[in-house]
This record gives C-alpha cells, structure tokens and sequence, in this order.
C-alpha cells in the first residue's frame, strides 16, 4: 500500500478512536455503543493493512501479528462472557469495556508506525 494510503488509514482510524474517547467521557453508553463500531472500523482496517503486509519491516509485521493473537484471545474470551462461561462481575464490566479501547489504541500505534 502507499505511504498516502496509509497516512490516509492512520489518521481515519486516529479520529475514529478519539471520537470513540469523546464519546466516553461525555455519556458512557454512547461510548460503549460507538466501540463496537470502532472494533468493526479497525477489523476492516487490519484486513485491508494484512493485505499489503509483506512491504512493511520485520517491527511491523511483529506487532501486527501481536495486534492479531490479542484480538483473537479477546474476542474469545467475549464470547465465553456471553455463554455464561465468563463471570458478570466488576472486573469482566472494565475488560469488555477497557481492553478493547487498549487494543484500539495499539492499532493507532501500529498504523502510525507504518505511515512513518
């Protein structure tokens, strides 16, 4: 993929997780309800990114196949949440809603590094 198409990534994906951190702060239902379409954005993204993977350096490729296992582990573990598997508690209320903000965050960071 070109440096443009990239850069042009970076920055979508950037703005769509500080409207997503907006969101939160000022009502956090919204915020949770504009993350499950962050987490469907960046999905897109990381297809359209795996693509055009072979052109980038060995960092990138490292830390997009890190961005791939932790996604995978979380999306299981969301589902087991689901299946009653998972405890309804406290701490499993902050990792539906924390990680996937970490993780989006990540892939900001992984973006960034590839339209640099």
């Amino acid at each position: 993929m070109k440096n443009e198409g990239l850069k042009f990534i970076f920055w979508f994906n950037l703005m769509c997780l500080i409207v997503v951190i907006s969101a939160y702060i000022t009502e956090l239902a919204l915020g949770l309800f504009l993350q499950f379409f962050l987490g469907l954005i960046q999905i897109a993204i990381a297809f359209i990114v795996n693509a055009d993977l072979r052109k980038s350096s060995h960092l990138i490729i490292l830390l997009f196949k890190v961005y791939k296992v932790i996604t995978s582990v979380y999306v299981l573990i969301f589902i087991l949440n689901f299946t009653g598997l998972f405890f309804e508690t406290f701490e499993s209320r902050i990792f539906i809603a924390l990680v996937p903000m970490l993780i989006a965050t990540y892939q900001v960071y992984i973006n960034y590094l590839a339209q640099k």
